[in-house]
Parts: C-alpha cells; sequence; structure tokens
C-alpha cells in the first residue's frame, strides 16, 4: 500500500513538472509567435518602403525635378519608341525673351515661369499626349490621334493662350510668348531627322519674329 502511494505522489510530482514545463514552453511558444508577427509586419512594411522608393527613383529617373514633366532623356525615349509604332506630331516650343524674365526678376521667379507654363500647356493637352521638358526654356510636345491641321491649331491656340496669361510668379505679375516648331513625323522615321527638322522649323519661328507657329510635314 505504502508503494502504490508512493508511485501515485511520484506520478502526480512528475505530472507537476510536466505540467510546469509544459506551460513554460507554451509562453516561449506564444512569445515567439508574437515575435514572427511582429518581424512579419516590420518585413512587410521594410518591403512597401522599398517599393516606393523603388517608383520614386523611377520617377525621379523620368522627370523633370522643377516641372515635372518628363525630362529629356524620356522624351527622347518616348518619341523614339513612337516612331517605331506610328505617325504623329512632334512640336518643339521654347519661351521668347526668356533670358529677360531671369535677368529682370530673378532666376526664383523663372523657375516659377517654366513651372506655370508647364503646368498650363498640360491642362490644355490629351491624355494620350506627352510633354516634356528637353532643357532649359525648351519643351516637346507630342500629339497623337491627330491630323497636321488639326495640330497646327491647337499648338496656335496654346501659343495664344500662353501669350494672353498673366502669370503670377512669387507675387510677380509676368507675361511672356512662346515660337514653335511643328512637324509631322511618320513611323520608322529616325530621331535625329526629326529632331533636326522640328529643331530648324523652331528656328524658323524665331527669326521670323517669335509668337508664332513654323509647321512642316514629313519629308
Amino acid at each position: 500500500m505504502k508503494d502504490a502511494d508512493l508511485d501515485i505522489g511520484n506520478a502526480r510530482e512528475l505530472l507537476t513538472k510536466l505540467l510546469s514545463q509544459y506551460e513554460k514552453l507554451l509562453r516561449e511558444t506564444q512569445q515567439l509567435i508574437k515575435l514572427s508577427d511582429r518581424k512579419a509586419r516590420e518585413l512587410h512594411l521594410l518591403n512597401q518602403k522599398l517599393k516606393q522608393l523603388s517608383k520614386d527613383f523611377e520617377f525621379q529617373s523620368q522627370h523633370d525635378a522643377l516641372t515635372g514633366l518628363y525630362n529629356k532623356g524620356e522624351i527622347t525615349r518616348i518619341i523614339q519608341e513612337q516612331l517605331s509604332l506610328h505617325d504623329f506630331i512632334l512640336i518643339l516650343f521654347d519661351i521668347d525673351y526668356f533670358k529677360k524674365v531671369n535677368d529682370s526678376y530673378g532666376h526664383i521667379v523663372g523657375d516659377q515661369v517654366l513651372k506655370l507654363i508647364a503646368n498650363l500647356v498640360e491642362q490644355n493637352t490629351k491624355h494620350k499626349d506627352y510633354i516634356g521638358r528637353f532643357g532649359g526654356e525648351e519643351f516637346v510636345l507630342i500629339l497623337n490621334d491627330t491630323t497636321l491641321e488639326q495640330s497646327i491649331e491647337t499648338a496656335d491656340k496654346l501659343r495664344r493662350l500662353i501669350g494672353d496669361s498673366i502669370l503670377d510668379a512669387d507675387g510677380i505679375q509676368v507675361s511672356v510668348t512662346v515660337s514653335m516648331g511643328l512637324t509631322l513625323c511618320r513611323q520608322h522615321e529616325l530621331f535625329e531627322d526629326v529632331y533636326i527638322r522640328v529643331d530648324q522649323l523652331l528656328y524658323a519661328a524665331k527669326k521670323a519674329g517669335r509668337n508664332r507657329v513654323e509647321a512642316m510635314p514629313a519629308r
């Protein structure tokens, strides 16, 4: 009888130890699960940040920091891509006597004028069109699904809109005009050829008195 009581006592003691160890193991497991969940959340947040950084880097590499338009490298790539796909209209334009704006009001106001012009053109073009800053006060506009005659009307409308606008650049009222070269680009033309052609047209607009559109079909 004493041996049986001893065996029961030992069994209870063993069971108590096992329960204690099990509870300890359960607590540790729960802590590990919580730690794992926290690490999983941290990894998820880190992954989201990395994705956002990647998007930010891609945007910055393709867009002009001042105006938010496509930069020269990206708009050049788009022109080359469009040339491989279909015909389109290419417009090269710049702000007349822009140096006078910088000399008269300073580069901060000059930068504001560039941003205001970019916004004005963006707001008055179709979503399927592309606009980029080619450098300095020079911009590029790609018009799709339009004819040469329609695009000339569109360009002249933009020219008049810009010329008639009073730009509020940090409290300073500024008026500017733009000169434009416009050409029809045919599928499979070379970028160098269309750029030389539209650049010559812009030069012709400047030479003819500025604040005008010079247009030419593809050769």
